[in-house]
C-alpha cells in the first residue's frame, strides 16, 4: 500500500474514534455551565428588582404616616397651650377642624419584609417592625380621623342652636351647663364633650407614636433591605421633626368634673378613654440639628447601625 494512503487511512480511523472528554463531557460542561450562569444572573437581576420594590413599598408607608402626623400637628397646633382642666373649657377651646385629613389606606401584607425579630434592634425597635403594630396605628388613625368627622358634625348642629349665645366655632364658651341645656340637647353634648376628649387624648398618643414609628422606619428598613446594590435606583426617606413642644402631652382632663357630666365614677371616666399608648416611650428627638451636626453618642451609635446592616447584607443570595 502505498506511503501516502496508509496515512490518509491512519486520520480516517483517529477521525473516527470516540474522544469521552471532548464529545461528551466537555459539550455537557458547557451547556451545564451556560445554565447555571443565565440561572444566577437571573436570580440576581429579581433580588434587585425585590429591593426596588421594597424600596417603594417603605417610601409610601413614610409619606403616608408623614402625611399623617402632619395632620395630626395641625390639628393640635389650634389648641395647643389653650386647654385648661374643665371638660367645658376644654370642649370649647378645640375648635371644628378644617382640613384635608384624609384616612390611611396602606397594605401592611407588603410590609411582611421587615418583620424579623433581631438582638440588633432593642425591643423597642423590634415592635416597630411588627405589622400588628403598624396595622393599629393606622387603624387607630383612621379612627382618630372618623371621631374628628363626627365632632365636626355635633359641633356644627352645636354651633347653631347656641348661635345667638357664643360664637359660631364654640370657642371660648362662658355658657354653663344649664344655659347650653336650654338650647341643646343634652345627650348631643354630653356626646360631644366625649368626642372631644376621645380627640384630644389620641392626637397626643398617636402624634407621639407616629413620630417615634417614622424616626425608627427608616433605619428598620435598611436593614430589610439592601439598598447597597440598588444605591442608584432611589434612597429610603428619612425624617426629622424640629418643634418638639408640639408633642407635649395636652393637661389631663378633671375626672371628677367629667365623671360627673357624664354620671359615672371618676376611675371609669379615667377608663374609658384610655388609648392603648399611655405607657408608650417619650418623642425621639431627631432633628435637622443633630443631622448637621451628631454628637459622638449619635455617632458611635449609627456606626454599629451601618456595620450591622452592612453584615446583613454580606451575601445577597441568603
Amino acid at each position: 500500500m502505498e506511503p501516502e494512503l496508509r496515512a490518509l487511512l491512519d486520520v480516517l480511523e483517529k477521525s473516527n474514534s470516540t474522544n469521552l472528554v471532548k464529545d461528551y463531557i466537555l459539550p455537557l460542561a458547557i451547556v451545564f455551565m451556560g445554565g447555571v450562569i443565565a440561572h444566577i444572573s437571573t436570580s440576581y437581576m429579581r433580588y434587585l428588582d425585590a429591593q426596588k420594590e421594597k424600596i417603594d413599598i417603605a417610601n409610601d408607608w413614610i409619606l403616608g404616616f408623614q402625611q399623617a402626623f402632619n395632620s395630626l400637628i395641625a390639628i393640635k397646633s389650634n389648641y395647643h397651650n389653650k386647654l385648661t382642666a374643665s371638660p367645658l373649657q376644654r370642649a370649647g377651646s378645640f375648635p371644628r377642624t378644617i382640613g384635608s385629613a384624609k384616612k390611611l389606606d396602606l397594605q401592611v401584607s407588603k410590609l411582611s419584609f421587615i418583620a424579623q425579630h433581631t438582638s440588633d434592634f432593642s425591643e423597642i425597635d423590634n415592635n416597630h417592625k411588627n405589622p400588628s403594630y403598624i396595622s393599629a396605628l393606622q387603624s387607630n388613625y383612621n379612627l382618630l380621623i372618623e371621631i374628628l368627622i363626627q365632632r365636626n358634625k355635633l359641633s356644627e348642629e352645636i354651633s347653631s342652636s347656641l348661635s345667638k349665645k357664643i360664637s359660631p366655632d364654640v370657642s371660648n364658651t362662658t355658657l354653663d351647663l344649664d344655659e347650653i341645656y336650654t338650647e341643646v340637647s343634652p345627650l348631643i353634648f354630653l356626646r360631644y364633650i366625649q368626642l372631644t376628649e376621645q380627640a384630644i387624648k389620641m392626637t397626643d398618643e398617636l402624634a407621639i407614636a407616629i413620630h417615634n414609628f417614622l424616626c425608627k422606619f427608616t433605619d428598620i428598613c435598611r436593614y430589610a433591605i439592601d439598598t447597597k446594590r440598588v444605591k442608584h435606583y432611589r434612597r429610603i426617606m428619612d425624617v426629622y421633626y424640629d418643634h418638639l413642644e408640639l408633642l407635649n402631652k395636652s393637661p389631663d382632663v378633671d375626672y371628677d368634673a367629667l365623671g360627673l357630666l357624664l354620671g359615672i365614677s371618676a376611675q371609669l371616666a379615667k377608663e374609658k378613654f384610655v388609648t392603648g399608648y399611655e405607657d408608650q416611650p417619650k418623642p425621639i428627638r431627631k432633628t435637622t440639628d443633630m443631622l448637621k451636626n451628631p454628637s459622638v453618642n449619635q455617632s458611635i451609635r449609627q456606626h454599629k447601625e451601618d456595620i450591622a446592616i452592612e453584615k446583613h447584607h454580606k451575601y445577597w443570595w441568603k
